[in-house]
């Protein structure tokens, strides 16, 4: 299998576990993803955390730079940034995302597809990560997104702003 930014054997072992999460939900229904989604809120918030304390830094630069320039960039996300500097927002603008593609031949992306919970329905858990790790009275990132490649958009709308400035709650579920 051929995907963009990733390996054919990265692509193919991807591809198989959206297969078999896809037949699991076809034989048990709605509990398999709920049972993602469980699994997201404590694996990856829990993970995100860590990361955060790692670096010591729970700032939205931080959360931006691990996410975006540390694991989608070398998996060939295609994205823009854009800085609002008087409120500290951070706007991603991306175009091409290979777990979009690998969903898409899998046929598990578009809306109520199982690639969006599977990849994109992580996203506020990692802000959540982040909010834990910045400890007490710390700014707390908000974050919001209208549209996603996954559930047939044309780009993913990521926005990072301190929660302060009117944005979406912190760590808030977003889209489905």
């Amino acid at each position: 299998m051929e995907i963009k930014g990733i390996s054919a054997e990265r692509a193919e072992e991807t591809y198989h576990w959206i297969a078999s999460v896809q037949a699991e939900v076809a034989a048990r229904g709605q509990v398999v993803l709920d049972d993602v989604e469980r699994r997201n809120r404590e694996t990856v918030t829990a993970e995100w955390k860590a990361r955060a304390q790692e670096r010591g830094d729970a700032s939205i630069d931080a959360l931006v730079d691990v996410l975006w320039n540390q694991m989608c960039l070398p998996d060939g996300l295609e994205f823009e940034r854009a800085d609002d500097p008087a409120t500290g927002t951070v706007q991603m603008h991306c175009t091409y995302c290979p777990w979009h593609a690998v969903a898409a031949a899998a046929g598990a992306a578009g809306p109520g597809g199982v690639g969006y919970a599977l990849f994109c329905a992580t996203d506020p858990h990692m802000v959540a990560g982040f909010n834990e790790a910045a400890g007490p009275g710390a700014r707390r990132i908000a974050f919001s997104r209208t549209t996603t490649l996954m559930q047939g958009g044309t780009h993913c709308d990521h926005r990072y702003a301190y929660a302060d400035d009117g944005a979406a709650d912190a760590g808030a579920a977003v889209g489905r």
